[in-house]
């Protein structure tokens, strides 16, 4: 990821603590469409269909949206897309799957994870929520440090829709070169734990139902 400058205390986890809120509020409007696109898909055939019908449509818009998992995380963190790294429908895309990541990615991500989740189609949702994340973090234009806040959306919106910070925060913190770790884990961490509290504080549901995800505290 490059090297990483270290971000005074307090203006870091001040960030941080801003972007965990954001994160749980993001993470609360996913989950609701996860199962808003669950009822409308309930005992109707051919919703896999739809979904591989609206991720094409999708992906005709943003390219990048077909991201396919951690080899091309990077793409979210540099905010720009590299053909070669992404797949090979997306590289025939020329200079639109080269384009600046942004909101409208970030946005066109989560719905088409949501779709796909919805209907039923395997897969997960940890690295394509850290992807949609990294876009949305890009849009957002935001004069900061470019790294640790892409870093705290990343774990902010994780956190917040399956509540597992502790595994969030070592998958960012293990994937920077070990001179940043000791200023991102903090951040992440922080990042991580402030949605999960926001998010159980407003009652939002999680992703994973398992025992005490829903507990607020």
């Amino acid at each position: 990821w490059g090297a990483t400058a270290p971000l005074p205390a307090l203006s870091g986890y001040a960030m941080a603590l801003g972007f965990g809120v954001a994160g749980a509020l993001v993470g609360g409007f996913f989950v609701a469409l996860v199962d808003a696109l669950r009822s409308g898909f309930k005992g109707r055939r051919g919703t896999r269909a739809v979904a591989g019908l609206a991720a094409g449509l999708l992906a005709l818009r943003y390219p990048q949206t077909l991201f396919w998992g951690e080899q091309s995380l990077q793409t979210a963190i540099d905010g720009r897309a590299d053909p070669a790294a992404l797949l090979f429908p997306v590289a025939m895309q020329g200079a639109r799957a080269s384009a600046d990541l942004g909101f409208g990615v970030g946005a066109a991500k989560l719905v088409a994870i949501a779709v796909a989740v919805a209907a039923g189609v395997p897969g997960g949702v940890i690295f394509p929520l850290f992807f949609a994340a990294g876009g949305l973090a890009h849009g957002c234009g935001l004069a900061l440090p470019a790294q640790p806040a892409l870093i705290c959306s990343m774990a902010a919106l994780q956190a917040g829709v399956t509540r597992t910070p502790m595994a969030t925060v070592l998958m960012l913190a293990f994937s920077a070169r070990t001179a940043d770790l000791a200023t991102l884990a903090p951040l992440a961490a922080v990042a991580a734990y402030t949605s999960i509290w926001t998010a159980r504080a407003l009652n939002m549901p999680a992703f994973f139902r398992y025992p005490g995800a829903d507990e607020p505290g």
